[in-house]
């Protein structure tokens, strides 16, 4: 158990979110190699990247491929034609986003089973396990990473697609976590992820809102100094607030995720 919820409780309003919070504060500051994980996805995806960028004639310097994997979304939107037809650059894509999601499956179960238990596990707990996280990110990653990218930014459709795009994120929002802290297969998870999703909507969207506002704004910020000039570390400041920002929304998610099951 992530932590003794209060009796009495219906698991709705402020009394859940400040309970959530209180929680979550309490894990971040008594398990600080939790920063270890999402470094290891972020230096992966980071990774990933660079091989479409070169595979794509992406210019081997160290300013011009931070602005690009800043943005990447857009980088691989501009190249999009490129990675459309038969050749290397698609090849290299397709290696690169499998090797992503089964990456981010050996490295986030484990991390899940940190944030929710005493110690500090190395790897999934089972080929099962990882096999059906590996699978869920397949199938999530290419709706919220790559379909995004068929569309011009500041465009009507586009602001469609970042609007549906918020609803896939928030519908699933749960499924992974059930995955591998209830040991769930990938149809049977996402069921467990809605009926979680009906009992406690209202914390859920709340700290999903507060949440994308809060990296919108740092992403801002940084989008402004990115498209001036910069310095080397800069770059890698951005790298570590995003795995702050992965790291303490996944701590926080996990115990709203625990608190709505077991009120």
């Amino acid at each position: 158990m992530l932590y003794s919820p209060p009796q009495n409780h219906d698991g709705r309003g402020g009394r859940a979110i400040s309970e959530v919070l209180r929680n979550a504060w309490a894990r971040l500051v008594h398990k600080q190699f939790l920063f270890v994980y999402p470094l290891v996805i972020g230096v992966v995806d980071a990774a990933a990247f660079f091989a479409v960028y070169t595979a794509l004639g992406g210019q081997l310097s160290w300013a011009e491929f931070a602005r690009a994997d800043f943005a990447a979304g857009a980088y691989l939107h501009a190249h999009l034609d490129q990675l459309a037809r038969p050749g290397l650059p698609l090849l290299v894509a397709i290696a690169a986003g499998v090797c992503v999601c089964f990456v981010a499956a050996a490295v986030r179960a484990p991390f899940y089973h940190a944030i929710a238990g005493p110690s500090y596990p190395t790897s999934p707990r089972s080929w099962r396990e990882l096999s059906r996280l590996f699978v869920f990110y397949l199938i999530l990653y290419p709706v919220v990473r790559i379909v995004p990218d068929f569309f011009e930014a500041g465009a009507s459709i586009a602001a469609v697609a970042g609007v549906a795009l918020l609803v896939v994120s928030v519908l699933l929002i749960y499924v992974d976590y059930a995955i591998v802290l209830e040991d769930l297969p990938v149809v049977t998870a996402v069921s467990r992820n809605l009926r979680l999703l009906r009992r406690g909507w209202a914390p859920t969207i709340f700290a999903f809102l507060a949440f994308a506002l809060s990296y919108n704004l740092v992403w801002g910020f940084y989008q402004s100094h990115f498209e001036g000039s910069f310095r080397l570390l800069f770059p890698i400041s951005w790298f570590l607030v995003n795995a702050l920002f992965a790291l303490v929304g996944d701590v926080v998610f996990i115990f709203l995720y625990d608190h709505l099951r077991r009120s």
